[in-house]
C-alpha cells in the first residue's frame, strides 16, 4: 500500500498534476491536501506541481476541464505557451 502512495515519495515525483473531486466516496480529498502539504514540506518548487479540488464532484471529475488543465500545465512547463 505504501509503495502506491505518492505521499511517501513526494520529493521524488516527476511533474505532477492532481485532480480531486471533493465528493469522491472512494478517494478522500484529504489525500490530495496531504500530498500538497508534503510537497511544500519537501520544498518541491511550485512550478513542479498543480492541484485542483472540485466542489460538487466525485471520482469522475470534469472530463473537459482536466485535459485542458493538463495541456496548459505541460505547455507552461515546457515554456511553449
Amino acid at each position: 500500500m505504501i509503495a502506491s502512495s505518492p505521499h511517501y515519495f513526494a520529493e521524488r515525483l516527476p511533474l505532477i498534476q492532481i485532480h480531486y473531486g471533493l465528493e469522491d466516496p472512494s478517494v478522500p480529498s484529504r489525500n490530495g491536501y496531504e500530498l500538497v502539504k508534503k510537497l511544500k514540506e519537501n520544498k518541491v518548487r511550485a512550478s513542479r506541481y498543480q492541484a485542483f479540488f472540485y466542489p460538487d464532484q466525485g471520482h469522475d471529475t470534469d472530463r473537459l476541464a482536466e485535459p485542458e488543465a493538463a495541456r496548459n500545465f505541460i505547455l507552461q512547463t515546457l515554456k511553449i505557451k
